[in-house]
Order: structure tokens, then sequence, then C-alpha cells
């Protein structure tokens, strides 16, 4: 009697449990995804030797190569150099190469569209190594036209996909990853050839720019990271990105804070051991392994979405932020994280006041400058708290910039005070033109004039004083700084010049003021 196979019984993978430290993180936002080439496979993206043999097979359509040279390119072993050299050669003979039709199929395969669907709803902030758009799905909630919800109007839809926003090294700052869905091209985009890291050349040079270094190591040190679509394959790269940053102490006995997800067989045990000891001992990350037997490499969207309501970025608050803030403000003379920190306050102007009055440092001073922290414009009016006996109450808001002029004032550098004492002449000018009134932002003016050097104090600069004391206010405050600060400092002074200084702010002080 013949042998009849009986059916193999269902070895359906039981998801992989989620670690608590992503948890954690996922919990504290400091969650970031990190997406290698094996996603981007699943939406029927090439491998390197299909995206290599597409840019070959496009010089030949351009006549560039014929069937000789584009099958000898092709043979190269080294897939990303037979890329590297046909884009070289596609440069130099001028053709232009459709990176897009090469990279993405006319449609996704169903199980990597939901892939990225998932990674989109986690609005996770994601770096990937992937030159292609699939992260960059739009929402139709995010098109709008004319000021109109998109929905209304779908005949106006502009194209399926965004256009990357992170994807030079100029954009690798500390502060994208704060951004809340961020997504972070680390290798570039296809849409600018000259971004994309593809040789070796490439590789040496992208990680050894002092933006990309700095930008890891924040990246390794703050945050967690869990790696998706990485295998054996792509060591290289990883390996790459991560000694590049060389977050791990040698025989450290602290557990991995870093995450790889690792498709394997059932029965390549011994190698799975070995590639879990590897990823621990060299890079500090560790392996979580799920099982491919039934459903392949399809079967890492089951676990993504298993996992999505637990890992879900949660909404950050702005004590959240502040926290992000104080990351970037404790090195004051780190350029990259000083702009981070201004980037970050700017798109959270929530955290104006604690960002001004914690730092003390002269060296923010050209970049709050330039971005518009000492703008006359920023002075906050005052404010009508309410109406009583048929009067009105005002309230007199603190500008939180002056906090921050008062901490270098304190630290007595003339350079420093050349640069304060302008602004002071600024937002005077302001006040006096436009009859701005707010009787704490001129108390503050008075009190940081007071501790300036006296020689950068010009005798016309005693005429601003009088624009501060005539508030339509109490000015008993700025008399009072003025009297306890500039003024027993110019008498006490044996500098001719300030002796005439101090006999004009004596004048401005006990004049009367005027009704108007």
């Amino acid at each position: 009697m013949p042998y009849l196979p009986q059916s193999i019984p269902s070895m359906r993978q039981t998801i992989p449990a989620i670690p608590p430290q992503i948890l954690n993180a996922a919990e504290n936002n400091d969650l970031v995804i990190f997406v290698g080439a094996g996603a981007s496979k699943l939406c029927g993206s090439p491998d390197w030797r299909g995206f290599a043999n597409g840019v070959v097979v496009e010089l030949k359509n351009a006549g560039v190569l014929n069937f000789l040279a584009a099958e000898q390119l092709q043979s190269i072993p080294d897939a990303r150099r037979t890329l590297s050299v046909a884009m070289n050669l596609a440069k130099t003979k001028g053709v232009k190469i459709n990176y897009e039709a090469i990279l993405h199929p006319a449609k996704p395969r169903e199980r990597g569209a939901r892939l990225y669907e998932i990674l989109k709803d986690l609005n996770s902030i994601v770096v990937t190594t992937n030159y292609d758009k699939w992260l960059h799905k739009a929402n139709r909630e995010q098109i709008t036209v004319g000021g109109e919800d998109a929905a209304a109007r779908p005949e106006t839809l502009p194209m399926d996909y965004l256009e990357a926003k992170y994807y030079k090294n100029e954009h690798f700052l500390p502060y994208v990853l704060t951004e809340k869905g961020a997504v972070i091209h680390l290798h570039g985009s296809y849409k600018d050839e000259d971004s994309m890291i593809i040789s070796m050349r490439h590789y040496m040079r992208h990680y050894a720019d002092e933006k990309v270094v700095k930008f890891l190591n924040h990246l390794f040190t703050h945050c967690t990271v869990l790696f998706l679509g990485y295998g054996v394959a792509e060591l290289e790269i990883l390996e790459h990105i991560i000694r590049s940053n060389d977050p791990v102490e040698k025989n450290s006995a602290s557990e991995p804070r870093h995450f790889l997800l690792n498709p394997i067989q059932s029965h390549q045990v011994q190698q799975n051991q070995f590639t879990e000891n590897y990823f621990s001992d060299e890079c500090g990350i560790r392996v979580i392994n799920y099982e491919i037997d039934e459903k392949g490499y399809d079967e890492v969207v089951d676990v993504l979405e298993a996992w999505a309501p637990a890992i879900k970025a949660k909404t950050p608050s702005l004590l959240d932020y502040q926290h992000q803030l104080q990351l970037f403000i404790t090195d004051e003379s780190d350029a990259l994280k000083r702009t981070s920190a201004i980037k970050l306050v700017q798109s959270q102007p929530g955290l104006t006041p604690f960002f001004l009055n914690s730092i003390k440092d002269a060296r923010w001073f050209n970049e709050l400058e330039a971005n518009g922290f000492f703008a006359p414009t920023s002075m906050p009016p005052l404010v009508i708290t309410e109406e009583q006996d048929g009067g009105l109450l005002y309230e007199a808001p603190r500008w939180p910039a002056l906090r921050y002029l008062e901490n270098v004032a304190t630290e007595g550098r003339e350079e420093d005070a050349e640069r304060i004492m302008a602004v002071l002449r600024k937002i005077t000018a302001y006040g006096s033109e436009s009859g701005f009134d707010n009787w704490r932002i001129w108390a503050s003016c008075a009190t940081i004039m007071s501790l300036l050097p006296l020689n950068v104090i010009k005798f016309k600069d005693i005429d601003m004083i009088g624009v501060w004391l005539n508030t339509m206010f109490n000015a008993d405050l700025i008399g009072h700084n003025i009297c306890t600060g500039l003024l027993p400092r110019l008498l006490e002074s044996l500098a001719p010049d300030d002796a005439d200084k101090a006999l004009a702010l004596i004048e401005k002080i006990t004049v009367e003021k005027s009704d108007a």
C-alpha cells in the first residue's frame, strides 16, 4: 500500500512578548523604530541586486551600455558596487534614472502596504536606511486645498505620497527626534540622487560627518530603538550605524536597551544563537526572534499588528517636551544642540519661559537674536484681567527674553554688554514710537542696564529711562531698580562722563511725570 502523507498540522507562530523596555519607551515617547530594506521588500521593492540591475537596464535602454557591458556590470558580485558604478556612469553621461519606477511597483503588495499602514498609525518617530516613499503615504486629513477639507474636494487631491522632509545631513539634528511621526531617511531619498548613500566612499564620509555622528549619539543614548526589516544580510549597514556611535561600553553588564525583530526558521537553532550573541555583545542590541516557518517574512506584519495598541505613540505633554529640551541645553557649548533647542521651543512656544530662564551662556545670544527672540514685536502687551468699579484691572506679563539678558549681563563681559545694550535701545525705540507700555518689561530693562559695565552706557541712553518711567501705570518698581542699581554705581564712578550721566539720570527720575 503506497504511503499517503498526512496533512501537516498548523505550526502557527506565537507572537513574541513585548519587552518591558519597549513598553516603557513607548509610554515615555522615547521609542524610535528603525526600518530596513526587509520592510520595503514586502511592498515589492527590489533588494540591492534588483535595484542595481534596474539602473543598469536603464543605461542599456539609453544606449550607454551594450548587451555585453550591461551583462558584465550586472555580474559583479557586490550589488552595491554595481549600483555605484552604474549611478556614476549615468551622471557622467547625463542619463536621468527613473528611481521612482525602479524602487516602487505600480501597486504595493497587500501585506507590505499593511505593514506601512501600521507604522504610520503608530505615529512614532521612524528612522530608515531606505530611499523609497512607502513611509510617506498621505492621510486624507493631511491634505488640504485652499484651506478646505480635502475630503470635500477629492478631484483636487495631490499625489498619494508626501515628500520626504528629513533626508540630508544638515537635517539630522537631535530636534527631529522630538517631532511626533517624523520620518528620517538616514541614507537619503530617491528624490535626490546626491543624497543617496551607496558606495563605500559614501558610507565612510557619511558616518564621519559631525551632524550624523551627533544625531546617532543622541538617538542611541536617549531613545530606545526597535530595528525592523533588518536581517543578517544587513549586518554591514547596522555595523556602520552602531559603531559610528559606539554606544555600548565593552564588558558592560547592563541590559541592552535596543532591540531587533529577527525572522528565523525554527530549525536554525545554532545559527540563531550566534546572531543573538553577536548583536548583544557587539552592538548592544537584544534580538527578538519570530518564526517565519508558516507565513514567511510576512509574519512581521502580524507581530507589529499585535504590538501596535501597546506601543502607539502618545501625545507628548509639555513636561515631555521640557525633558527633551533639558537634554539639549545641558551642554550649551554644542552648537547643534543649541539649534535643536531653539527649533523645539519654536515648535512648542509654551516652553519659552522655561528655556530662557534656564540658559545662561552668552553663546546663545546670536542664535536667539537671529530667531527673533529679542524682536520688539515679541514683547507681551498688557492684559485686561477684569473690570472693577467701572475701571479696568491690568496684568503686566513678563518677557522671558529679558531674563536671559539679565543672566548674561551678570557676567559683565563688555562684548556681551554691547549687544545687550543694542537690544535695550531697539525695544525702547519701538516702545516710544508705538506707544507700547508694560511696566514689568521696563522695570526689567532698568535692572539689566544697572548690571552692565558703565562704559557701554552712552549719555543719550539715559533718555531711555525717561521712556520707561513715562508709563501710564505706577513707575515705582522702575524707579526703585534705577535708584538702587544704576544711580549708585554712576555716583561712585571716577569717570567724568559717569558724573554727567548721573546728573542726567537724577533729572529724569525727579521730574514730575507728564499727565500724558
